[in-house]
């Protein structure tokens, strides 16, 4: 293959590679929600807290087991020392010892609590995971939205400049006839040339929405990245229930409730596991050993085999720990202990307290969106109407581009407002959603 050739497949090449990457990709707000939770970074510390109380729990339950341990040592001894004829003279002393102790405990008060309470902290932490995944899911539903929201007025303002430009060239062919006069092109062209800044400031509104949600995402880049349009129940709203039966219903299913009372339950767990500290406790202890000596000089040594054999021992031993002053340290452990438990305590009425007027505020949000749309819908369907009248009107002559242009902004506007409305309303119904413990899709 000559160097031509060659040069010309490395382009197309390139030029294949090069698409496929800026291949778009359609997400949906589940995928998107997805996505943002297996790649946010908050997510992922939180799941490393989730795991150090995993290995909290397990080293609690680790210490139900004895503990094994081996040694091996070895010693030399210069110079002179006490021989069996109670005499001193010069030797040099070698001893190589083995030995393999066990020790177990049979009763330590307070660690079945200490067990307990690492659990609790476990279920804790694996809620307050899910409390994370659920905040990231809600704020993505709103991110999502907001590109929805952007998406819908750029097209509403493409419309709007195509209604100016139709207008424009209508007059155009006016002017050609005699029918027109100079100044209705030049309101026209402003008109035109105001519409198309309008539409530039839509669509940057609409890539700047897709750079904040792709951010959310931790995505490098918002290029070759769309959205599904999905379609919403606007009218679930209807039969509602109250804020205090949505609170009901948080109670039971919202994940930041069940962490501070898995908390609460925790510290009297802590309560417990710091009074052991007042209690004796009771351990076994087992060990077998063996040792070899040599004395240089010494016709008398036994082969290495026969002394590990004859200085074989073994030992089993019981041990009563009784505690009888500790400084006041117990004490003070347990008073600790007993703050922390307000402090939970004070935690959870607090939560509760914060979530009730959450809800209470997403309801009334909720209901006056629902307003607010319904209000929107009628203002644009009324706008759009008199919009199709001042057309005919202008377009048969019986009308100013003044007022064309006037029924025009007024239909845009509108027509924007009811985009509005309509996503705002979309996200106030998510986050009651949300609220119920309902999946965010």
């Amino acid at each position: 293959m000559n160097r031509i050739a060659y040069l010309t497949l490395s382009i197309i090449i390139l030029c294949g590679t090069l698409a496929n990457a800026q291949e778009k990709r359609v997400w949906t707000l589940k995928e998107c929600i997805d996505y943002a939770i297996e790649n946010n970074l908050n997510v992922k510390q939180m799941e490393q807290t989730r795991q150090r109380n995993e290995i909290n729990l397990d080293n609690a339950k680790m210490q139900y087991l004895p503990t094994v341990s081996g040694s091996i040592g070895q010693s030399f001894n210069f110079g002179r020392s006490l021989t069996s004829n109670n005499t001193y003279a010069n030797h040099n002393v070698q001893n190589t010892s083995f030995d393999v102790s066990a020790h177990m405990s049979l009763f330590e008060f307070g660690r079945a609590a200490q067990r307990r309470e690492a659990q609790l902290n476990l279920d804790a932490a694996i809620a307050d995971l899910e409390n994370a995944k659920e905040d990231i899911g809600i704020n993505v539903a709103q991110a999502y939205l907001q590109v929805l929201y952007a998406k819908e007025l750029v097209e509403v303002d493409k419309k709007q400049l195509e209604l100016s430009q139709s207008q424009l060239t209508q007059k155009e062919e006016l002017l050609k006839q005699g029918r027109a006069a100079e100044s209705d092109i030049s309101e026209a062209r402003s008109r035109v040339a105001s519409d198309q800044m309008t539409l530039v400031k839509a669509e940057n509104d609409y890539k700047m929405a897709l750079l904040d949600l792709s951010q959310l995402l931790e995505l490098s880049t918002p290029e070759g990245m769309e959205i599904a349009i999905p379609e919403y129940d606007l009218t679930s709203l209807d039969g509602m229930t109250s804020p205090e039966q949505i609170y009901a219903e948080a109670l039971t299913s919202r994940n930041d409730i069940k962490a501070a009372m898995l908390r609460e339950k925790s510290a009297d767990e802590a309560i417990t596991n710091a009074k052991a500290g007042h209690y004796p406790s009771l351990s076994l202890s087992a060990g077998i050993g063996t040792s070899y000596y040599s004395v240089s000089g010494s016709n008398f040594e036994s082969s290495f085999g026969d002394q590990l054999d004859q200085n074989l021992n073994k030992y089993i031993s019981l041990n009563l720990s009784i505690p009888i002053f500790s400084r006041f340290s117990v004490k003070n452990q347990v008073r600790s202990a007993k703050v922390e438990k307000v402090n939970t305590t004070i935690e959870i009425e607090q939560t509760k307290k914060t979530l009730y007027k959450e809800i209470q505020q997403a309801y009334y949000n909720a209901l006056s969106a629902s307003s607010t749309y319904e209000s929107s819908v009628a203002a644009e369907q009324a706008s759009r109407d008199a919009l199709d009248v001042q057309t005919r009107k202008f377009e048969a002559g019986r009308s100013t581009q003044t007022a064309y242009n006037e029924a025009l902004t007024s239909w845009s506007r509108s027509a924007a407002e009811m985009v509005q409305a309509k996503y705002e309303l979309a996200f106030r119904i998510k986050i009651l959603d949300y609220y119920r413990g309902a999946e965010i899709k």
